[in-house]
Formats: structure tokens, sequence, C-alpha cells
């Protein structure tokens, strides 16, 4: 299962890369739908930091997700503290390197 597959024993699994994109572009999301609502917007520091924590945000909503198909469906080999720790540090990741992203090509 890929879910489970190290690319890197025992640092980087193909599930933190999953989550990295995945909360990456979240965070574009965040971006495109703020520049929408506000079309003069710049990507400021502050303004970047606010659609980084959104793409967070919706990260902690995702494990929140997991926790439950954990709690309703046996067998799911997600969850655990370790997992959902990681889990986050990626979707910080993911975010930040958006975030950063944005500000390098937006400005």
């Amino acid at each position: 299962m890929l879910y489970s597959l190290w690319l890197i024993k025992p640092y980087l699994k193909y599930d933190h890369v999953i989550h990295a994109y995945g909360f990456a572009v979240c965070t574009l999301v965040c971006w495109e739908c703020l520049k929408a609502a506000v079309p003069k917007i710049r990507p400021s520091l502050g303004v970047l930091t606010l659609c980084a924590l959104g793409g967070m945000g919706l990260g902690a909503f995702n494990e929140i997700l997991e926790f439950a198909a954990v709690l309703m469906i046996p067998g799911t080999n997600v969850g655990g503290y370790i997992n959902t720790g990681w889990d986050l540090v990626a979707n910080m990741i993911g975010s930040a390197v958006a975030a950063a992203w944005i500000g390098q090509t937006r400005s």
C-alpha cells in the first residue's frame, strides 16, 4: 500500500509527500480565493501567512476526518499520535513552501 511506503526510511514516507503537496495546493487555493475577493491585494508577509494558516487549517480538518475514519472503519491504517504529528508537519512544510512560492512569483 502506498500510504505506508517509505521513500527514505525512516525519514520520509509517501504519505508525507502527499500531505505536503495537498496542503501546498490548499494554500494556493486560499491565495486565489483571497485575490478574487480583493483584486488589488499584494502577497505581503501578512497575507501569505494568512494563506499558509488557511492551508494548515484545512490540513487539521483532514486529520479530524482521518480520526473519524479510524473510529468508524476498522483497518484504515491511518491515525495514531506519531502519524498525526508527522502529517501536520508535512502540511506545514507544504503550506510554507507554497506561500514562499506565491511571494516569489506574484510580487
